[in-house]
Formats: structure tokens, sequence, C-alpha cells
């Protein structure tokens, strides 16, 4: 199901001019009427069937996609010079060259001819000067004298497309200052993004240097002032991946959380008799991984783990096979069906295939050692994990 609706959005996002939403209407009232035709008429049709589910989903993909493209704020014009503008401060990253980089929203601009233009509605994203040092937080208002540029074209084909990313992340254009900032008004709220920032900049000052950079981006989940050096080296050796927050980090989390209070609740007899004691410490170990998934930003491949983990948690709790595909096509099928423009994205393809290939092999593992374990008492005891993990219980 996913891999077919992920397809329909796939045709609409590759085509070289605008369709119509009729196509894909008609494709899916189409599907849908011969599945409930076949379904009351001729039950027995399974190809059939199969057949006009496939339209239809192909259908329902492709006018998400199309609804998803149009809801987007429409590109601005931007000035043509250094325009000054204000707006309120959405996001805050400190860059290896050391500069500071801000992410601005609700931006008017108060230049003329520009100040005759709406309040934006997209994103901003603004290098501040290299000689500015002023003291920003999450929610304040600035303004600022910048040039701006719209997001740049892909250099060649089928290379990385800045401006279609852009378009469903909603950021409008990049810019630089060319002055430093004024704060017009401080923040007095506190946002999820501030204590991200608070913690960060906490991190920075007891772990100065690559440590405390390596620290900021796994608890936190915002980039760093890693030094290019240690990129790569962090590249040849296969390890990258532990830079962008995942499944591995979630899963980690959980893990030692509910490890750790179904530990402790096992040292008193009477809670370990009479209290739920595995329920509480999935339930604990969920809520810790929604959290730290809070704090580091809701990536889209952590989001696809969340997900996962919600379904292995629910499974483990009713005694039920918890690692199956059908958690990563529960997964998939609600990141597309929210985020069609989501199939575009490196990270969820390869968040999703490896995924399934992690199941696969766990799968055909199983299945294979299982077998060798029956005669070896060492095996068995090896392998129950495993057989506890695929729902069977002992």
């Amino acid at each position: 199901m996913p891999v077919i609706l992920g397809l329909g959005s796939l045709i609409y996002f590759t085509l070289t001019s605008e369709p119509d939403l009729s196509y894909g209407f008609i494709f899916s009232i189409f599907g849908l009427i011969g599945m409930a035709v076949i379904r009351w008429r001729y039950p027995l049709q399974l190809n059939l069937y199969i057949f006009h589910c496939v339209v239809f989903l192909l259908g329902s993909g492709f006018c998400l996609a199309w609804l998803q493209t149009h809801r987007q704020e429409p590109f601005y014009r931007l000035p043509t010079h250094a325009a000054t503008m204000k707006g309120k401060i959405r996001r805050i990253e400190i860059l290896s060259s050391g500069k500071t980089r801000v992410l601005v929203h609700r931006v008017h601009f108060l230049s003329y001819p520009e100040s005759e233009q709406k309040e934006w509605h997209r994103y901003i994203q603004i290098t501040l000067f290299h000689t500015d040092h002023s003291q920003i937080n999450v929610g304040d208002w600035i303004e600022v004298k910048a040039m701006l540029k719209h997001p740049f074209p892909p250099v060649r084909m089928a290379s990385y497309d800045l401006q279609f990313h852009d378009w469903f992340k909603n950021i409008g254009a990049y810019g630089y200052a060319i002055a430093p900032i004024n704060v017009i008004r401080k923040s007095d709220k506190t946002s999820i993004q501030l204590i991200r920032e608070k913690i960060a900049c906490r991190i920075r000052i007891l772990l100065p240097g690559e440590t405390g950079a390596i620290a900021q981006i796994l608890l936190t989940g915002i980039d760093a002032n890693l030094s290019q050096e240690n990129r790569h080296v962090f590249a040849v050796a296969g390890l990258a991946h532990l830079l962008a927050i995942a499944g591995l980090h979630l899963g980690t989390v959980m893990l030692i959380v509910g490890g750790t209070v179904r530990w402790l609740l096992l040292r008193s007899e009477y809670i370990a008799l009479h209290w739920p004691v595995k329920m509480i410490a999935l339930s604990i170990g969920w809520i810790a991984g929604c959290i730290y998934l809070l704090l580091t930003g809701f990536h889209l491949p952590a989001i696809r783990s969340l997900i996962m983990a919600s379904l292995i948690v629910f499974a483990l709790s009713m005694d039920r096979r918890s690692l199956s595909m059908h958690n990563l096509m529960l997964a998939a099928l609600m990141i597309l069906i929210f985020s069609p423009s989501s199939i575009m994205n490196v990270s969820f393809q390869m968040s999703m295939a490896a995924v399934m290939a992690i199941i696969a092999g766990y799968g055909w593992g199983y299945d294979r050692f299982l077998k060798k374990s029956k005669n070896t008492c060492g095996l068995k005891n090896f392998f129950s994990i495993f057989q506890r993990l695929h729902g069977s219980v002992s």
C-alpha cells in the first residue's frame, strides 16, 4: 500500500508541467467504485479487486501530492537591494565557521517599496554579520538589514533540488546581514525550541570543543560546530549516521529508560508480584522516547521510528508479535498520507530501505537459527530473546 501510494505521489512530482487534480480524482473514484462493486457482486475475483485497489491508491497518492503542493504559500517577490525588515526568531544555529544563522518568520519589510507587502507566511534564513555578537534567543523580535535571494535551482539534472524541498519546508528566501541586528523586543515566553537552544548553550559551556559538539548533536539534534576533519572521520568510518537522530538513538533511549525502570521495580517483591511491571516499564520508556524526540526536533527518520516503536510497545504489552513488515507499512503509510513530498526525501528512502532490510534479515535468521537451536541447548537459550520479540510467550 505505501509503495503504490508513494508511486502515485512520485508520478505527480516528476511531471514536467502542472497537471490538473481531476486526473487523480478520476482514478481514485474509478478504483473505489470498482472495489465496492467487486466486493459486493464478485467476491471471488481477487485479482480484479487488487487491480482496482492499485488504481485507487495511485489516484489517492496523486491527489494527496497535489493538495500538499497547493497548500503551500507561493514564493514572494524579493527586493533587489539591501532591505530592512523585522521578524521573529524561530531557530538559531551556530555554523562551523563561527557565524550565527537565524530562521525568521512573520517577516515584514520596513523599506519602500517592499513595505507595502503584507506579512510573510514563509521563513527567511539569514546569516548574521561576522562581527555581530548580539545576545538573542528564540522568540525575540529583531530588525536587520540584509541581502536576500531565492533558493537555488538544481545545478544539474537529477541533483539535489533545494527549491523543491524549501517549497515544502516553507522557506522563502536566504540571505546575509550587512549590519548588526537590532533586538526590538525580547521574548517573554518559553517554547520547546528555546529549551533546546538553552540545553545546547549549556552543553557548549560545560563541554567545549569537539566532545561538546557531538553531545549537542545527540542530545538536542541541533547541528554543532563540529570540524570538517571529524565529520570526514565519521564518514570514512561509516558512522556518519550516528550524527543524524534516527531509530538507533530513539531505541537506545527507550531501552535504557525502560530497562532501568523495570530493574528498579523488580527490586521490590510486592511490586513484582502485584503490579504490571512490564506495562509500566514499556509505558515509561515510550514516554521517554517521545520527550527525546521532542527535544531533538522531529526529524523524519525519528518520526518513522517513533511510530514503529509505538506499535512494538503496544504489541509487547498485548503479548503479540512485535517485529514485522506491517509496522513498517503503517509507519510509511502515515508519513505519506500527511506528507506525500517525503517520497522525494533521501532520508525517508534510506530509512525505510534500511529498516525493511533489518526486518527481512531478522525473519530469515529467526527461521534458520531456531531450527538449529532445537538440538543445541546453548543456542536455544541464546535465541530466547528473539522468541520474545517474535511474539512467542513462554
